[in-house]
């Protein structure tokens, strides 16, 4: 593997690693307050182990991450209604979406733990494909392997 595509991954790398290290960090809390039954600090820390993920979902799109500083925002309007509605979904409180529908409901799915990081996932993907430009990021693609290569020389 090239010098220069170490550079540009192992931070992203590391980063991901983090994130998944405070999401481990968090496990043992979150089953303590729900054995507890501590509300309101369940909440927060469901709360935050849900941004933690849409952040590893954006950091799996970092080089369109990087396109959008690149390049500027160019807003995809579908894309991002689909990100605001998950968002929304995975914020909703578990006793309200368990009052709101069946067991064998979609509101019932998002209260499992797997589902729920599938989904969080999904909305920092979505929310970084929804402001970049396709056409950007192609061009990004491009400039990083040519800067590659020139390198590699």
């Amino acid at each position: 593997m090239r010098k220069n595509a170490i550079r540009m991954i192992l931070p992203v790398l590391l980063t991901g690693l983090v994130i998944l290290y405070l999401l481990s960090l968090l496990s043992a809390p979150m089953k303590e307050s729900i054995l507890y039954s501590e509300v309101q600090r369940f909440y927060l820390l469901r709360t935050a182990e849900l941004f933690l993920l849409i952040l590893f979902g954006m950091l799996i799109e970092f080089r369109k991450v990087m396109a959008v500083l690149r390049k500027g925002v160019a807003f995809q309007p579908i894309l991002l209604a689909f990100a605001i509605v998950l968002l929304i979904l995975l914020l909703l409180p578990v006793r309200l979406s368990l009052s709101v529908a069946e067991s064998t409901s979609f509101f019932s799915l998002l209260n499992l733990e797997g589902i729920r990081s599938i989904l969080g996932i999904l909305t920092g993907i979505l929310l970084v494909r929804s402001v970049s430009d396709p056409a950007a990021e192609w061009e990004t693609i491009l400039a990083d392997d040519a800067l590659m290569r020139k390198h590699a020389k």
